[in-house]
């Protein structure tokens, strides 16, 4: 695809881009970038559960609670209570 065509979007796009499944077919599905089905086909590692699942400079000290962050594209992203 070139650069100066435009990607079709949910919800003119009805099928993910990887991996061919519906998008957004139940109101509760998930629809990433508006392209992808699952955290998996969008190449979103999945969020860790616990401090110790995450990277150690990914988890930091808050509330006297350690809270578990991904970062992607130098954002940071809370994944749990």
């Amino acid at each position: 695809m070139s650069t100066t065509s435009k990607e079709r979007l949910f919800p003119e796009r009805r099928r993910c881009k990887k991996s061919g499944k519906g998008l957004g077919l139940r109101p509760e599905d998930p629809v990433l970038f508006g392209l992808y089905c699952t955290l998996r086909c969008a190449g979103i590692a999945n969020p860790a559960t616990g401090p110790e699942g995450a990277p150690r400079e990914c988890t930091t000290m808050r509330d006297g609670k350690m809270k578990v962050y991904r970062v992607r594209l130098g954002v940071a992203m809370p994944t749990g209570q």
